[in-house]
């Protein structure tokens, strides 16, 4: 019995050249109890393709046919495909130096347990750093990912009081939703939604670096006062120019050349 039958798939990332095409006229078919090998150099294409299989692909596009348990996987909408195969049916798990050998230890479960492991260690706040460095940054979107860290399949942002715009989007869905009222105000579009993500997005990074700014000028008019004394200091990174540490019991970062 076919499990999955694909057809003449593409994904293709659009450039300031043209596009770019990841996966070019793929077909295959996969009958159940079967396993299929994928084989390649790096970069030629494997990860698009289950990226695109389960329709996870970031910043590109895919089109042709890609049948699943008797479903055009393309042509379901986002809620239908999450709530019946994404997780469920068709998954995707990445290789990774902790998953090798037990692929069902998935990377938010990697990464749990190296802050699990860096709880006892000395070192334990530049580890934590460095998994945070590690990770993309969260933005605003409409197509609901869930949430890498905490391991949830869906996911919202709100925090009540409303502080944020994103707080009011999500209060007026929410009234219109239920039909708590009338005060739910503007009914947004899923197609208005997106670019007012992006553009909260943007306004939130800018905000992030006012902060640290602030957190910055603070820190040296207090150090400005301490000149000569010494400090413990936890090392956070080390660079070829020299060592960024942090003061213990501070808030201020330091280089050492």
């Amino acid at each position: 019995m076919t499990l999955l039958s694909v057809n003449g798939l593409f994904s293709r990332y659009s450039t300031s050249k043209g596009p770019v095409y990841a996966v070019d006229d793929v077909d295959f078919q996969l009958d159940t109890g079967e396993s299929l090998g994928i084989a390649g150099e790096s970069a030629c294409g494997k990860s698009t393709l289950g990226l695109s299989l389960i329709r996870m692909l970031t910043g590109g596009e895919s089109s042709g046919e890609i049948i699943f348990d008797d479903k055009s996987i393309l042509d379901l909408s986002d809620s239908e495909f999450d709530e019946k195969f994404r997780w469920k049916k068709i998954s995707m798990i990445f290789q990774g130096a902790m998953n090798s050998l037990d692929p069902v230890f998935t990377i938010h479960q990697q990464f749990n347990e190296i802050l699990k492991q860096a709880a006892k260690h000395d070192a334990k706040e530049t580890i934590n750093q460095l998994v945070l460095r590690s990770q993309s940054q969260a933005i605003y979107s409409s197509n609901n990912l869930g949430h890498f860290g905490l391991g949830l399949r869906r996911y919202a942002h709100f925090t009540s009081p409303i502080r944020r715009y994103s707080d009011l989007l999500v209060h007026r869905a929410l009234i219109l939703a239920h039909n708590y009222g009338t005060d739910g105000g503007i009914k947004t579009t899923a197609e208005e939604l997106e670019p007012i993500c992006e553009a909260i997005s943007v306004t939130e990074r800018r905000a992030a670096v006012a902060e640290r700014s602030a957190n910055d000028r603070y820190s040296a008019s207090f150090m400005a006062q301490k000149v000569g004394e010494s400090f413990d200091a936890v090392i956070t990174s080390v660079m070829g120019f020299g060592v960024f540490v942090r003061l213990d019991n501070s808030y201020a970062d330091a280089l050492l050349p």
